[in-house]
């Protein structure tokens, strides 16, 4: 919960720095901004900037909850669930991407927006 892998890695790199750390964030906010941009585009409901909002704000939210402190720092690191790594990647975190993956199988005929028969 105290650094991503982007700044793990300016961390391993270049060590503890403040340039590096802000390196970094420019450095993600020029890969993230141009996506941003046109997913709020693409939106073609009324109440675009509420839907914009609503996927990119969430998702954050949950990521930040769940996935970290309950699966990340409960699950995994304290309770040692699953913990034992394949090729570096805990158990349950794979366990966590098939259900995400199952899930978009799932649904993804309504993802697309179009309706299909």
């Amino acid at each position: 919960m105290h650094a991503n892998d982007e700044q793990y890695v300016t961390w391993t790199a270049f060590t503890h720095s403040a340039g590096g750390f802000w390196l970094t964030n420019v450095a993600i906010w020029l890969c993230a901004i141009p996506p941003l941009v046109f997913a709020y585009r693409a939106i073609a409901n009324r109440r675009r900037l509420l839907w914009f909002l609503g996927f990119f704000i969430l998702p954050f939210v949950f990521v930040f909850l769940f996935a970290g402190m309950f699966l990340e720092n409960w699950l995994l690191l304290e309770k040692k669930f699953m913990a034992t790594p394949v090729l570096g990647i805990p158990y349950l975190i794979l366990l966590v991407e098939a259900i995400s993956l199952g899930l978009y199988l799932a649904f993804r005929r309504g993802i697309g927006g179009r309706s299909e028969r």
